[in-house]
């Protein structure tokens, strides 16, 4: 391949491979990374996909979208882990978000939002390289249906935030007028209280006799006894209707007379129901066996009873053969009672009685098992003592001497575990004393209750330090997880392989390609250059041709230079002949050496084969062995 200068600073060659080299930087970042929808413009489709997925992040309320200097792939993928956090979904994954991040860290937030979309159960799903590759058109619907998500979280929601809120500014803020409120409240509080002390009911009269009267009369009873000196006046309604009927005198004087008979028997009703009250001045304590009566209720026969017979011994003047008869009755009754208690108590001892004969019962049954039992241990114990030999002498008596260790050790955490039941009810009737006991008097209990509490103190101090140092060993521990995470796995170095490799492979191919043009172009210069030197050659001869054939001087002149024309003809031949052989030989060479390559391709192919074949005629036999 010619490497002749075209008549600028850089050969043909030098041109495309520099080219090669600007796209290449284009396409990898600064750290040799690949950034989808960076360096590449987007077709038109792709660009409409992506200018909707930013107005439906802003309508959401997601307005990081509208910063000109992030890329679309921070802009997008930003978004979607923004709609995830605020549709209040509980997914467990890591979807801390980074921008301008490494490939690695594209790679585990776009399988991270890939998971959470699968934890959300989204009826659109993507793949994790659509999100690292920028496919707009297939991330579309789901940013739909997250922006979709975030609108009813928000409308679920924005209630009970708004009231959160407020009530937050309340804790710590006042308005004007809450302010005056309060003020106004407390003032109006005051003076309602002073009122309700001022005309808080008072009782003056109390009833002495039970009355069964209608609801009315017991209304104007119970405002007597508090002290209202007026009643319900029954002709309120014939008092509307004179006021309303003021024209005609005859219905007047009809029912002022009917009201002078109403007022009549309203004022003997209430001299009756007075006669009922007692006033409650000065005695304010006592309390009559009818008034006790009344209050249990109308069903409590014997408590009105007793409170007769109480009011009777008060009686004087008695007949003392009413009293004798009165005095045998009372005998009769307290005999009655007491043989109802004997008869209570009798059926109460036999109803024990019997409990207790079945729990003799039992307990005979228990014993006479407990013989069997002890019985059968004995012949247990008498076979063992045959099967004794002077050979297992000595380990019978170490398996005795265990078993009584056993049993002593049992025996020891059943005392234990009642002396520390015992310690600890003392300790809690010591500290119950303590509750109920107004007057401590024990100034060494006190002492050592305080010890107590200090020694508490100190020991709450000690964990929350304890538990700060644990906080920072959980935010070290976290930052070197993180740093663990920054170190790609396997999966991330395959994908980078297969990336990497594919790129290769586009370079690899747009390489040749460049070649082919590079190439076609230097074989094209040169035949150019050639056939324009053979056009001005044959131009010069045919210009100085007449010239030249008008003398022989000239003549001879022309035929020497076209003798040095073709034998400078003959030697750029010969060497482009020797040109063309070392190129063939080089070709020869190299098509050797690829042929050897893919016999020891085809080899390598067929050794890896058979060493497959025998790995699993090894797992086989493997298998059969363990079986």
């Amino acid at each position: 391949v010619s490497t002749q200068s075209t008549g600028h600073g850089m050969t043909s060659k030098q041109r495309p491979i520099s080219s090669l080299l600007a796209r290449k930087s284009v396409l990898l970042g600064n750290e040799g990374d690949i950034k989808p929808g960076e360096g590449w413009s987007l077709d038109n489709d792709q660009q409409k996909k992506y200018e909707e997925i930013i107005e439906l992040l802003l309508a959401a309320g997601y307005f990081r979208a509208r910063i000109s200097s992030l890329s679309p792939f921070d802009k997008v993928v930003g978004g979607m882990c923004w709609c995830i956090s605020a549709s209040n979904y509980e997914v467990d994954v890591d979807l801390f978000f980074q921008e301008e991040a490494t490939i690695g860290q594209k790679i585990k937030i776009s399988d991270a939002i890939v998971q959470a979309l699968v934890g959300m159960k989204s009826p659109v799903m993507c793949q994790s390289h659509q999100i690292q590759g920028s496919d707009f058109i297939s991330i579309y619907p789901v940013i739909q249906w997250l922006v979709k998500k975030v609108i009813e979280t928000r409308k679920e929601t924005g209630d009970l935030l708004r009231a959160f809120s407020e009530a937050q500014f309340n804790k710590s803020y006042q308005l004007p007028q809450d302010a005056e409120f309060e003020q106004r409240k407390k003032v109006a509080g005051e003076y309602v209280k002073e009122v309700n002390m001022r005309y808080h009911p008072k009782r003056s009269f109390r009833r002495t006799t039970l009355m069964e009267t209608d609801e009315e009369t017991q209304v104007q009873s119970a405002l007597l006894e508090f002290g209202g000196s007026h009643l319900y006046r029954i002709n309120k309604a014939n008092e509307e209707k004179k006021k309303q009927n003021a024209a005609s005198k005859k219905v007047e004087e009809s029912l002022g007379s009917k009201e002078d008979e109403e007022a009549a028997a309203a004022e003997r009703r209430l001299k009756q129901m007075m006669g009922t009250l007692s006033s409650t001045e000065g005695r304010m304590d006592l309390i009559s066996g009818k008034m006790v009566g009344s209050l249990v209720g109308l069903d409590s026969e014997k408590i009105r009873e007793a409170a007769s017979l109480y009011d009777s011994t008060n009686l004087e003047g008695m007949d003392k053969r009413l009293y004798g008869a009165e005095m045998h009755k009372r005998h009769v009754e307290s005999k009655q009672r007491q043989i109802t208690a004997q008869k209570s108590k009798f059926e109460e001892g036999k109803k024990s009685y019997l409990e207790l004969r079945e729990k003799v019962e039992s307990l005979q049954s228990n014993i006479s098992e407990q013989l069997t039992l002890q019985a059968n241990i004995k012949a247990e114990i008498d076979k063992l003592d045959q099967l004794e030999t002077p050979e297992n002498l000595e380990i019978l008596k170490k398996l005795k001497d265990l078993v009584s260790l056993n049993d002593s050790l049992k025996n020891q955490a059943n005392e234990f575990k009642a002396n520390c039941k015992r310690h600890m009810q003392e300790l809690k009737d010591r500290i119950n004393a303590l509750k109920t006991d107004s007057d401590p008097s024990d100034d060494e209990e006190r002492q050592r209750i305080d010890n107590i509490d200090e020694t508490f103190q100190k020991d709450t101090l000690r964990l929350q330090k304890l538990r700060q140092l644990l906080g920072k060993t959980n935010r070290d521990i976290a930052a070197v997880e993180r740093k663990i995470d920054d170190i790609p796995s396997r999966i991330e170095l395959q994908q980078y392989q297969r990336q990497f490799v594919e790129l290769y492979e586009q370079v690899a191919s747009k390489l040749i390609e460049t070649k082919r043009y590079y190439l076609s172009y230097n074989t094209l210069s040169d035949k150019k250059n050639f056939l324009s030197k053979e056009v001005s050659i044959l131009n010069s001869i045919y210009e100085n041709y007449g010239t030249a054939m008008s003398s022989k001087n000239t003549k001879e002149q022309l035929v020497e230079s076209m003798d040095g024309i073709v034998k400078n003809l003959k030697e750029n031949k010969e060497k482009l002949a020797v040109k063309v052989n070392d190129e063939k030989k080089i070709r020869d060479e190299l098509n050797e050496k690829y042929l050897s390559l893919l016999e020891k391709e085809r080899l390598y192919y067929k050794l890896t084969k058979d060493f497959e074949l025998e790995c699993q005629k090894n797992e086989q036999l493997l298998a059969k062995m363990a079986s």
